[in-house]
C-alpha cells in the first residue's frame, strides 16, 4: 500500500491517517486527556482508562471478589447496549454509577442475513482505497482542526458509494502512560451562526438594519439563510449518533468515569461476537443546499432547439475538448480533494458546441477579450473552451441550462485549481488567468451564496495571476511589431497575443471594480495599476484574417494613451475616439468610481467629481449622436454605456445612505436618523431630486426597451427602482396637483423632461407604467421591474433582487 500522509517536521510517511494523527503528538507534546479523580493527562483515551481501572476503579471494586471481576454469562440491558462491561448484579455497579434502571433480559444474536439487510452496516467492496482515506482524514484531524462535516458537502451517489465514519480515531492515540504530552483540545468555540454575505449593491454596509425588520428568510433561497453550524454538524448522522455539541464546543475531555469507560471499551474492547457490533456509518446526504454536485440529463434536449443556439460564431467544437475535461474529472473523482459528484454527466458535444456559441452571440460583444478569429482548438486550451461554453449555458433556453451552467462553473473551479497544483507552469499560462477570470464572474453573479463566498475568498486570484503575467503594463509596442522582420502572418499573431494580454488585464480590472461597487468590498487592483494601453477598436480586433488586419491596423496610432494618463490629463473625450469596448467601459467605470468615491460627502461638490460627471455628460452626449452611425460590433455595448452613464449621473444626485435600508425602513414605518436625513436632505435640493428621478427612470426605459446583458444591469435595475420607489413614497405627501400641469414623460430625452427637472411643474409619467405619484402607478412600476429583472435569466442574481422588489410590492 503506498504511503498517503508525510510529516511536515521529519518528514515520516504513513499508510493510515490515524498512525499519522499519533505520530503528530510525538511533536506538539500535547495531551488532551484528563482524570477526573486525580487531575493527570494523558495523550491516549485508552492510556486514560487503563489509569482510572488500574488505580480508582480498582479502590472501588474492593468488596467485589477477584473471581468476579471478569466476564460473566449475561450482562443487563443498558450494558448490553452501550457495549461496555456488566459485573452481572441486580443493579450493576455502572447503573448504579449513572443512576440508570438495570433490567435483564435475554438478548438475540444478529444473523449474518440481519447484517446484510442493514444498510447502515454495508461497505461498498467497489469503493476505491483512496476513498476511505480521505474520509478517515475528515474525522481523524488532529486536535483544534475543525474541519466541516462531510454532511455539509458530500452528496450520495448513485452506486451507494458509503464510507466508514468514525467521529474520533481512538484506536490510533499513542501509548504514553503518562509521558508529558499533554495538549488543549479546541479552546476557540465555534459562532453559532453563520456569517451572512453582503448581497445587495452598497446596501450591504448597513445591511443589519435589513435583517431588524423580521423578514422572512426564505425570501432570499441560498443566501440569506442563518442557519446554526450545530445544525449543519449533525445533518446527515443517525439519530442515535447526533451529539449534543460539536466536538469542538467541548473545553476539555473530562468526562465521567461510566463515559470513559463506554468510549474506551466500544472503541478497544468489543465483544468477541463480532457480529453484535454496529458499526458507526456516514451515509452521504442527497441535499443540494451547499452546491450543485450533479450534472442534470442534457442528452434528452431537442435537436431542434440546441440547432437555434448554433449560431456558427466559431468553428464547431471537437470532441477532444469534451474527452479532456471528462479525464480529468475521473481522475479527481478518484483522489481525496473534493467531495464526488452524485451525477458526472457532461453535456454532450453538440451542447457544449451551441454554448460557446451563445457566448459569442451574448456575452463577447461587451468583453471580446478572446480573440475569436484564432478561437478553436488545438490552438485555445480545451478548459477555457470548456468555461468558454458554461459561460454561454446561462444563455441558454434549453431545459434544466441554467443547472448545468452552475454544475460545469463548479468543474471549472475545481479543474483549474487542480492543474496549477500539479502543474505550477500552468499558473503563468494566458488561458489559465482567463479561465478563472470567467469563472470568478459566473460565481459572483449567480445569485447563490455558495458561490458568492468562494468568489470572496478567491477575489484576489485574477490580480495575481495578471501581475504575475504583467497585464496591466505594456510590453510591446505597435511600432516594435511593424518593425519585425517576419512575415504578415507572424506579425498578426504576435500583436494578437500583445492585444489580448492587454485586453485580459482591463477585464480583470472591470470586473474586480465592478465586485467593489456592487458589492462594497475593497478592490484588489488599484487604478494606478492601470499602465498598460488603451485596446485598440474592434475592427482591428476582430478581423477575420493577417491581410484585413493590416487594412485596420495602419489607422493605429504610435503612441495611444494609457488609463492612468487619461486620468492626469481629462483627456476622456480623445481616449474614448481612439478605442474599443474594453477601452470605453473602463472609462466609463472610472468616472463611475470617481462618484463613488465622492458620494459620501452628501452633495459636497469637489473638483475631481465636477470633472466627471461633465465628462459623463459629455459622452451621453456623444453617444447618443453616433446613433446607428456607430460600428455594428458596439452596437450591444452602447446600452451598456448609456446604463453606466445613467446610473452614476443618478448616485451623484442622490444623498448619503443605504437605499436598500432606507426603502425597507420606509415600507414598515421604522423611524430611524438615516431615513428622516436622507428625506430631509433630498427636500433641500429639489433640483438634485428630480435630476436624480429622471436618470433612474432612464435607467428603466433602457432596460426596458433593450435587452443587456451585462451582468451589472440586474443591480442597476434595481437601484433605480428603488430611487423611483422613495420619490414616490416620500413626496406624495407633499405632491401639488394642477389641472394645467403639463404631462412630462421620463425616461427619453426630451425638452419636456428637461424643463420638469428646472422648475419642477408637470404631472410626470413612465412609459409602460403610467404615473407613479399613486398606488397603482407604484405598484406596476415594481411589477415592471420584477419583469425586466425577470427576463435577465442569465445572471441568477436578479432572481434575487426581484423577491425584494416583490417585498415591497406587497
Amino acid at each position: 500500500m503506498a504511503a498517503y500522509l508525510h510529516c511536515e517536521v521529519c518528514n515520516a510517511s504513513f499508510q493510515r491517517p490515524g498512525h499519522y494523527q499519533r505520530h503528530l503528538l510525538t511533536h506538539s507534546k500535547e495531551k488532551p486527556f484528563s482524570c477526573t479523580e486525580c487531575g493527570k493527562h494523558f495523550a491516549r483515551l485508552d492510556s486514560l482508562g487503563r489509569h482510572y481501572s488500574r488505580l480508582h476503579q480498582r479502590v472501588s471494586d474492593e468488596s467485589v471478589p477477584v473471581r468476579n471481576r471478569g466476564r460473566v454469562s449475561k450482562a443487563c440491558r443498558q450494558c448490553y447496549l452501550s457495549k461496555v462491561r456488566c459485573n452481572g448484579k441486580q443493579p450493576c455497579q455502572r447503573c448504579q454509577r449513572i443512576s440508570a434502571e438495570c433490567s435483564y433480559e435475554h438478548h438475540q444474536k444478529r444473523t449474518s442475513a440481519d447484517q446484510q439487510s442493514d444498510p447502515a452496516a454495508e461497505i461498498d467492496a467497489n469503493s476505491s482505497p483512496s476513498t476511505h482515506v480521505r474520509d478517515l482524514m475528515e474525522t481523524s484531524r488532529p486536535a483544534g482542526i475543525v474541519s466541516t462535516p462531510p454532511s455539509m458537502s458530500t452528496k450520495t451517489s448513485t452506486h451507494h458509494r458509503e464510507t466508514n465514519f468514525t467521529p474520533m480515531m481512538l484506536d490510533t492515540m499513542p501509548n504514553d502512560d503518562g509521558e508529558d504530552r499533554s495538549s488543549h483540545l479546541v479552546s476557540d468555540p465555534l459562532p453559532t451562526t453563520c456569517d451572512i454575505s453582503p448581497v445587495f449593491y452598497s446596501e450591504a454596509a448597513d445591511f443589519s438594519s435589513f435583517l431588524d425588520l423580521d423578514l422572512d428568510a426564505s425570501l432570499f433561497p441560498g443566501i440569506l439563510d442563518t442557519g446554526h453550524l450545530i445544525d449543519d454538524f449533525n445533518e446527515g448522522f443517525p439519530a442515535s449518533m447526533q451529539p449534543d455539541l460539536p466536538l469542538a464546543r467541548i473545553p476539555n475531555m473530562s468526562l465521567p468515569p461510566a463515559d470513559v469507560e463506554e468510549i474506551y471499551d466500544r472503541a478497544h474492547s468489543p465483544p468477541l461476537e463480532g457480529e453484535t457490533l454496529e458499526p458507526r456509518h456516514y451515509q452521504p446526504t442527497t441535499d443540494n443546499s451547499d452546491t450543485n454536485l450533479s450534472f442534470p440529463d442534457m442528452g434528452n434536449a431537442p435537436l431542434e432547439q440546441v440547432d437555434q443556439e448554433n449560431l456558427a460564431h466559431v468553428s464547431d467544437v471537437p470532441a477532444t475538448v469534451l474527452d479532456s475535461v471528462g479525464q480529468l474529472a475521473e481522475t479527481m473523482e478518484n483522489a481525496p480533494m473534493y467531495p464526488r459528484y452524485v451525477e458526472l454527466r457532461l453535456p454532450p458535444i453538440h451542447i457544449i458546441n451551441s454554448w460557446v456559441q451563445l457566448y459569442f452571440e451574448y456575452f463577447h460583444p461587451l468583453f471580446p477579450f478572446l480573440h475569436k478569429p484564432t478561437f478553436r482548438a488545438p490552438e485555445t486550451h480545451w478548459l477555457l473552451i470548456f468555461a468558454v461554453s458554461a459561460i454561454g449555458a446561462q444563455f441558454s433556453g434549453l431545459p434544466q441550462a441554467q443547472d448545468c451552467a452552475q454544475s460545469m462553473h463548479e468543474m471549472v473551479r475545481r479543474q483549474s485549481t487542480y492543474l496549477c497544483e500539479n502543474r505550477n507552469k500552468y499558473s503563468r499560462e494566458l488561458w489559465l488567468a482567463q479561465v478563472v477570470l470567467l469563472n470568478q464572474l459566473a460565481l459572483r453573479y449567480s445569485g447563490d451564496r455558495r458561490n458568492l463566498e468562494l468568489a470572496e475568498i478567491f477575489q484576489a486570484l485574477p490580480a495575481t495571476l495578471a501581475r504575475r503575467k504583467r497585464l496591466f503594463t505594456r510590453i510591446v509596442s505597435f511600432d516594435k511589431i511593424s518593425q519585425l522582420d517576419r512575415s504578415l502572418d507572424q506579425k498578426w499573431q504576435i500583436w494578437a497575443l500583445d492585444e489580448g494580454r492587454r485586453r485580459t488585464g482591463f477585464v480583470i480590472w472591470l470586473v474586480e471594480a465592478g465586485f467593489h461597487n456592487h458589492f462594497d468590498l475593497p478592490s484588489t487592483v488599484q487604478v494606478n495599476e492601470m499602465q498598460n494601453t488603451f485596446p485598440q477598436p474592434e475592427d482591428c480586433w476582430g478581423a477575420p484574417t493577417a491581410e484585413s488586419w493590416a487594412t485596420f491596423s495602419l489607422r493605429q496610432e504610435s503612441h495611444p494613451h494609457s488609463l492612468s494618463q487619461a486620468i492626469d490629463s481629462g483627456s476622456w473625450t480623445a481616449s474614448w475616439r481612439k478605442t474599443g469596448v474594453l477601452g470605453k467601459q473602463a472609462i466609463l467605470q472610472q468616472l463611475l468610481n470617481i462618484v463613488n468615491d465622492t458620494h459620501s460627502l452628501e452633495f459636497q461638490d469637489s473638483h475631481p467629481t465636477r470633472n466627471a460627471v461633465e465628462a459623463l455628460r459629455h459622452l451621453l452626449v456623444i453617444i447618443q449622436e453616433e446613433g446607428e452611425k456607430s460600428m455594428m460590433l458596439e452596437l450591444r455595448a452602447r446600452i451598456a454605456y448609456r446604463l453606466t452613464i445613467y446610473t452614476a449621473l443618478m448616485i451623484n444626485d442622490l444623498p448619503r445612505g443605504s437605499l436598500l435600508s432606507i426603502a425597507l425602513k420606509v415600507k414598515y414605518l421604522r423611524n430611524s436618523e438615516q431615513t428622516a436625513r436622507f428625506a430631509t436632505d433630498w427636500s433641500l435640493s429639489p433640483l438634485r431630486m428630480r435630476r436624480a428621478v429622471a436618470y433612474a427612470a432612464g435607467v428603466i426605459d433602457i432596460a426596458r426597451s433593450n435587452y443587456c446583458a451585462h451582468y451589472s444591469t440586474p443591480i442597476l435595475v434595481f437601484r433605480a427602482t428603488l430611487v423611483l420607489w422613495l420619490y414616490s413614497v416620500l413626496r406624495r405627501p407633499f405632491q401639488e396637483s394642477s389641472v394645467d400641469a403639463p404631462t412630462v414623460v421620463l425616461g427619453p430625452l426630451s425638452q419636456a423632461q428637461t424643463d420638469w427637472v428646472e422648475t419642477g411643474r408637470g404631472r410626470i409619467k413612465l412609459p409602460a407604467v403610467g404615473s407613479i405619484m399613486s398606488s397603482p402607478g407604484l405598484a406596476k412600476l415594481l411589477d415592471e421591474a420584477i419583469s425586466i429583472l425577470g427576463s435577465l435569466k442569465a445572471w441568477g442574481i436578479g432572481k434575487i433582487y426581484a423577491q425584494v422588489l416583490a417585498r415591497l410590492r406587497e
